[in-house]
């Protein structure tokens, strides 16, 4: 096939560009050489014909792949040229003494992990912190109880202090020695105020009455349900990111095929 012409030339040195080029930066490449390889710039029409090539080649996802993995192997399997250097006369001197190199240790390869090994190790992780999740559960509940039976019982206390000045303020605006109407907008703002905590404590969206003999129970159903949520939404958290796991698993796992954009092949070679 004609495209194979470019196992005789390296495309991207053609272009001049590097191996990780996008698409915007090859197109820019091949519109700077053709200006320069045209016949009617000065160039030659084998020079044009090459440039075009080059650019069909790496603009097609499917081809440059192919090329690049023909460079490849080709950039491995070269030796490096050697050149005589011709010594310049020296006069023989004592040289220190050099250690031996040493013997380059043996590089065991690791075998690849495979998307199936990956998403099992995944989920392991996951199944864990699950278990961390719930086997706290219990000493987050007793720790949340005590803290709504603080809140409850400082609600309490409120209330009583409030009572007491909304009161006092009442008597000494009552007095007769007392003229003016700056104690009665004061108490009238006490009694507001003891009106507000005088139903009960607020926990959330949910309210226990202070004249409630089951408080104490209904506190700890509380905290238990709210521990509950909390252990729920950090379990969903969890599932969240396994679902993304398998979701870039199976995208990378995927076979490409001609129909691919360049968009898509990117996206599994990112996966």
């Amino acid at each position: 096939m004609a495209t194979e012409a470019w196992r005789q030339f390296n495309c991207y040195s053609v272009l001049g560009i590097s191996s990780t080029a996008g698409p915007d930066e090859i197109r820019t490449a091949y519109r700077r050489m053709s200006l320069k390889s045209h016949p009617d710039s000065g160039g030659t029409h084998e020079g044009q014909v090459r440039v075009n090539l080059a650019y069909e080649v790496l603009y097609d996802p499917v081809i440059r792949q192919a090329h690049d993995f023909h460079w490849i192997k080709a950039w491995a399997s070269a030796k490096p040229k050697t050149e005589s250097v011709r010594e310049a006369p020296r006069t023989k001197t004592a040289e220190p003494h050099r250690p031996p190199p040493a013997e380059p240790k043996a590089h065991r390869e690791t075998p690849p992990l495979s998307v199936e090994e990956l998403f099992k190790r995944v989920k392991e992780r996951i199944d864990k912190e699950f278990a961390k999740i719930w086997a706290t559960r219990e000493e987050k509940v007793n720790s949340t109880t005590t803290a709504y039976e603080q809140r409850y019982q400082n609600g309490l206390s409120s209330r009583g202090w409030r009572f007491a000045i909304s009161v006092g303020l009442t008597m000494a605006a009552l007095g007769e020695f007392v003229k003016g109407p700056i104690l009665w907008i004061a108490a009238v703002i006490g009694w507001v105020s003891f009106l507000i905590v005088a139903q009960g404590i607020q926990i959330g969206s949910r309210k226990i009455s202070f004249g409630d003999q089951e408080w104490r129970n209904k506190v700890r159903s509380y905290a238990a349900e709210d521990i509950d949520a909390t252990c729920r939404k950090e379990e969903a958290k969890f599932r969240d990111y396994l679902g993304h796991v398998a979701a870039l698993g199976q995208l990378a796992s995927r076979s490409s095929t001609l129909d691919d954009s360049e968009k898509h092949i990117a996206r599994r070679i990112t996966a």
